[in-house]
């Protein structure tokens, strides 16, 4: 047989709104990796200053100290887990914190990166936890901070006790060059924290006007569907019923009996449509639609108003909404293709489910048709679109003379 087939591949594709989501993520990233570079190459700059200009304290102990942390910190910040799960989240601020405290504790001022570190944490922790690590970091804190500055006092009674250290605390040279660095290094973090919240606002201001072309289309899509299944409903026994009656016309003198028969054959198509709208009504509100009675009522309809023989084999679990109004509606536009192209005289429908698919497989014995060949009829795009809405697959199979076979597979 002759085959051919559709699919949809849903994880290739990527939604405008998953493109939109995606990007404040790595926008943030970037620019909270800035900020830190920045206060790191600030920090480090200041302690090599205070290197070259001696001050009170022994500046010469804590560069090499300053360089170690902030070579640490500067590893970390490539380690960006916003996206990951909550425990490595909790890591990376537990960390992050715990070296700001050591070095505090061995006399490395922090104090600007114990600020940047808890802005950072309130885009990877819930706020009880935020204000959770703000008490106990500050706890901490400021025990190192008490006990530093004693030992600062008794360094810098020492040094002043010489004549030539008052000259150099007198110098506006470091001082000049240490409020310079320190300017520019918090300032130039506060202008990249300006830019997250600005990102973060106009991303949110996408994310509405997303929200809102979303509702607009999701209002054209179901306008559309509305229209197919009405169309898929009735527009084949709309046709039939217009020329049983035509029939009915051109026979009620010559042949008045072939004329009833047509009349009641209109009478009972007649109904089908009203059977027809109550099921396109049930699908337009998804709690009052039964899959397997719509199923079985399709069934026997296709059998009493033709000479079709249809068998079932039907074994599904509990479908969503939107899967068991496209699956009923693929079998209603596949039996009606039967009923007008086909000429078969047996239909064998199996409907059935592993773990994670939904397979629909409909035989028929017809005259078949070349699937590869130009075809103009709206039957198969209406399959394959439904198909395509539920991300599954649809291929064809089929030989002139030897019948047809579509297969449907759906995730579940």
């Amino acid at each position: 047989m002759k085959r051919l087939a559709w699919t949809t591949d849903a994880k290739i594709r990527q939604s405008p709104a998953e493109r939109t989501i995606a990007s404040p993520s790595a926008s943030l990233r970037q620019v909270m990796q800035y900020a830190e570079w920045v206060l790191l190459l600030m920090m480090t700059l200041l302690y090599a200053i205070e290197r070259v200009f001696p001050v009170p304290f022994n500046a010469e102990s804590l560069l090499p100290k300053a360089i170690g942390f902030n070579s640490l910190f500067f590893l970390l910040s490539f380690w960006f887990p916003i996206d990951r799960p909550l425990w490595q989240r909790r890591v990376y601020i537990a960390i992050e914190m715990g070296l700001t405290l050591i070095a505090s504790f061995m006399g490395v001022e922090t104090s600007i990166l114990l600020y940047f570190f808890l802005i950072k944490s309130c885009f990877f922790l819930s706020r009880r936890e935020v204000i959770l690590i703000m008490l106990t970091v500050g706890a901490g804190y400021l025990t190192s901070v008490v006990g530093n500055l004693r030992q600062l006092q008794q360094q810098t009674l020492a040094q002043l006790a010489q004549a030539n250290q008052i000259e150099q605390l007198l110098s506006p040279l470091p001082v000049f060059s240490s409020a310079l660095i320190e300017y520019s290094g918090i300032s130039i973090f506060v202008i990249l924290l300006g830019f997250v919240i600005v990102a973060e606002r106009e991303s949110r201001q996408r994310a509405e006007s997303l929200a809102q072309e979303v509702k607009t289309l999701a209002a054209m899509v179901e306008r559309t569907r509305i229209a197919r299944d009405l169309h898929d409903a009735l527009g084949h026994t709309l046709t039939t019923l217009g020329v049983q009656l035509e029939v009915a016309q051109k026979l009620r003198q010559r042949n008045p009996e072939q004329a009833l028969d047509a009349i009641n054959q209109a009478k009972a198509l007649t109904d089908q449509c009203l059977e027809d709208v109550r099921l396109a009504l049930q699908t337009i509100q998804p709690s009052t639609f039964n899959f397997d009675q719509a199923l079985r009522v399709l069934i026997e309809q296709a059998s009493q108003h033709t000479a079709l023989i249809i068998t079932t084999d039907v074994n599904l679990p509990l479908l969503t909404p939107q899967t068991s109004q496209q699956l009923y509606r693929i079998v209603q536009e596949g039996l009606t293709n039967i009923r007008k192209h086909a000429q078969a005289s047996h239909v064998h429908l199996q409907l059935t489910a592993t773990a994670d698919r939904i397979h629909l497989t409909l035989t028929d014995n017809g005259s078949g048709f070349d699937p590869t060949g130009s075809h103009t009829g709206l039957g198969l795009q209406s399959i394959q679109q439904r198909v395509d809405l539920l991300a599954g697959v649809f291929t064809i199979e089929s030989e002139i003379g030897e019948g047809t076979q579509l297969d449907v597979s759906l995730p579940q």
